[in-house]
């Protein structure tokens, strides 16, 4: 029974926000008929991307009017549905006439890469298991909570738990989990995520196509996006699938030579700067190249013409076009801000400032990053780089000498294999000179994966032509063997790295794993205190993870590090007092050396592991502090003065 609910729920929304997509989709080429030059699976992939961006900046300007109810939602989900079903239905058909080509090659290619084929659909297949893995890293501090608390008050506010850097998110992931968990959903809502990854790997794929990869090198590629541990270890809960999908999807229509390509292309460039700021620095100066080199290889065939007119005119009404659908994009974002911050264009640096340590990380220096930056992408550790999480495939890198041996073209700047390649690499070099010290193949994902295209074509060449050494097609066909089976391996259960489960998952859809097994001792004291604590009761958390708490508890709750003396590590009692504060959760460490004042008495509620749950009882009466948490609406609590 459960599985059918999360199952259904998450098919009715993605046919909603691909039918929103294909509906916006026949707005923007009513007369062309564009969309018919490109294959079932891409324009699916496009519209179901474009009806995501579309609907988060709907429910975005719902929430900030609180009208975010299980029922507006709801509705604005099955209009979205009903608006291009005619539309779905013709992409649905393109999609299967795609697979049954694809079925209908892959039955005519050797066993070995068939079974490539089969390896690397399971990785990208198999993300539906990481139901039963935990919510990773920031997941369970941000990208869950928010739409946790927005689901659950109707509201997307200012929450004094979410610092002013989480209130200037972009949110073209979380407003969707917020949407599914409105519909019913909880923890299930991460696997939309996985759906979103899987929407930009059939586009790239489908950009490896029109740039002239045969299907070998389509599996490659899929190969290659899916053993990049990069890709498989930021499905839990994190949002950065959303903005690897979202960027591709705009590298795909930028080089497309039509109106609706360059319109499609701005759109998707907003809507991934909006999902990860960083892309600002890696990804906009790649798609810029790509915009500009276009112009280039066009203006050779109008040499005749006035440069003034074959290439500078054109080139500035490409970009200015470009550019204001961008806007576009981003426009809501910047309303968002407005509202809740004041300041449009108000970013997580105002917050926790963009300091980075760009020269200098655990004793490395800069010069011996640069020079071995995409090998330390591709084997450094996550040990050695903190906050790394995944490397890119090896394949890429071993493959990408192979570029070599494909036929020369004249010029070679022409190729546009070549050209994304160039793209990609600019990209990471800016990354790379501004912030040298952080090894984070997530925050500039889609930039990297262009460099997956030309070694799978090189791949590919060498397995095709019996010109070539037989001694390199095996090793082509044996590396990426080795790779699949090696990461498929580790990513399950019995890995070094698990985060496929099938086993957990199925105990999960069939309702049998506890709430809190996956989480331990810090859940266990949430539970315990969303059994203690009345309705909007205040509590200070010592601990970063708060997902588990009752909904009026998140919004009224407050780190407990707002009060804590930066020099001597003390509390501000007196403070905590007049705050309203009434339970502290915390570790056990941090309140070992904190003596309370004689008119502070705790009280241990619960204590398990490391993690305790104090009721605060003071000698005053607790009506004379100066805030309190109000019921504003019937789901919507704020911190007050009296």
């Amino acid at each position: 029974m459960l599985a059918a609910k999360i199952f259904a729920i998450l098919l009715f929304y993605s046919l909603a926000c691909t039918s929103l997509g294909s509906f916006v989709l026949r707005l923007l080429d009513s007369k062309s008929k564009a969309l018919l030059q490109h294959s079932g699976a891409a324009r699916l992939a496009t519209a179901f991307l474009l009806g995501q961006g579309a609907l988060a900046n709907l429910w975005v300007l719902i929430a900030l009017a609180g009208w975010f109810s299980p029922g507006v939602v709801i509705g604005v989900t099955t209009i979205s549905f009903i608006s291009g079903a005619r539309e779905l239905l013709c992409h649905l058909r393109g999609s299967v006439r795609t697979l049954a080509n694809l079925w209908a090659d892959l039955k005519i290619e050797p066993f070995g890469w068939q079974i490539i084929a089969v390896l690397s659909l399971y990785l990208a297949l198999a993300g539906v298991t990481t139901l039963a893995a935990p919510l990773q890293g920031d997941a369970i501090l941000y990208y869950m909570v928010l739409p946790k608390i927005v689901a659950s008050s109707h509201y997307l506010d200012t929450f004094p738990l979410m610092g002013a850097h989480v209130n200037s998110f972009g949110l073209q992931g979380e407003m969707h989990y917020a949407a599914l968990m409105s519909l019913g959903l909880s923890d299930a809502a991460q696997l939309f995520a996985w759906i979103t990854g899987l929407a930009g790997a059939v586009l790239l794929c489908a950009l490896g196509a029109r740039l002239g990869l045969g299907r070998r090198a389509q599996w490659l590629v899929l190969a290659m996006i899916y053993t990049s541990t990069c890709v498989l270890w930021v499905m839990q809960g994190k949002t950065d699938l959303f903005t690897m999908a979202l960027g591709i999807a705009a590298l795909y229509w930028v080089f497309q030579d039509i109106r609706l390509g360059l319109r499609l292309a701005g759109l998707f460039c907003g809507f991934a700067l909006v999902s990860k700021l960083s892309y600002v620095v890696s990804f906009l100066p790649a798609i810029a190249f790509l915009l500009v080199w276009q112009h280039i290889q066009m203006s050779h065939n109008e040499r005749e013409k006035p440069f003034l007119r074959s290439w500078m005119l054109p080139l500035g009404k490409t970009l200015i076009t470009f550019a204001l659908w961008a806007v576009l994009a981003i426009a809501i974002h910047l309303v968002k801000n407005g509202v809740l911050l004041g300041n449009p264009f108000a970013t997580g640096s105002d917050a926790r400032g963009w300091g980075w340590n760009a020269s200098v990380l655990d004793g490395f220096i800069p010069k011996r990053i640069y020079l071995t930056y995409l090998i330390e992408l591709t084997f450094g550790s996550y040990d050695r780089y903190r906050v790394q999480l995944g490397n890119l495939s090896p394949l890429i890198l071993g493959f990408l000498p192979l570029g070599f041996l494909l036929p020369k073209t004249r010029p070679w700047f022409s190729s546009p294999l070549v050209g994304v390649t160039l793209a990609a690499a600019l990209g990471m070099m800016i990354w790379v000179i501004l912030y040298p010290g952080y090894i984070e193949p997530r925050y500039l994902m889609a930039t990297l994966l262009l460099f997956s295209l030309l070694p799978a074509r090189a791949a590919e060449h060498i397995s095709l032509h019996s010109g070539t050494s037989r001694l390199l097609s095996r090793g082509v066909l044996g590396c990426a063997l080795i790779t699949l089976v090696s990461v498929s391996l580790s990513s399950t259960t019995l890995g070094n790295h698990p985060i496929f489960f099938p086993g957990k998952t199925l105990t999960y859809l069939r309702g049998g794993l506890p709430k809190c097994h996956l989480y331990g001792g810090a859940c266990r004291a949430q539970v315990s205190l969303n059994q203690h604590a009345k309705a909007g009761e205040r509590v200070l958390m010592g601990i970063p993870h708060s997902y588990w708490l009752r909904s009026d508890l998140l919004q009224c709750a407050e780190s407990l590090s707002t009060f804590a003396d930066l020099n001597t590590g003390d509390l501000h009692w007196q403070k905590i007092y007049e705050s309203g504060f009434k339970y502290i959760l915390a570790e056990k460490s941090q309140l070992e050396s904190i003596s309370p004042p004689n008119w502070v008495h705790p009280v241990i509620l619960f204590e398990e592991d490391n993690f305790v749950v104090y009721r605060l009882d003071y000698d005053f009466p607790f009506e004379d502090n100066h805030q309190v948490c109000r019921q504003r609406t019937t789901h919507k609590w704020d911190v007050v003065s009296k």
